[in-house]
């Protein structure tokens, strides 16, 4: 009995583990979505002071 329990505790904690993982993995997706965001709202603004440079 003892040693079923430890197995069922044991699958239970790598159900939990794969969800977690699953979490962590939606996680670092958003991240990059918001990464990748960033970065193209980052050249649109560097572009903006390069033209107004120019056209000075």
């Amino acid at each position: 009995v003892h040693i079923y329990k430890s197995i069922t505790h044991l699958s239970k904690i790598m159900k939990d583990f794969e969800q977690e993982k699953l979490k962590e993995i939606e996680t670092v997706k958003m991240i990059c979505q918001n990464l990748k965001i960033l970065l193209k709202e980052n050249k649109q603004m560097n572009h903006l002071p390069n033209h107004i440079h120019q056209t000075k």
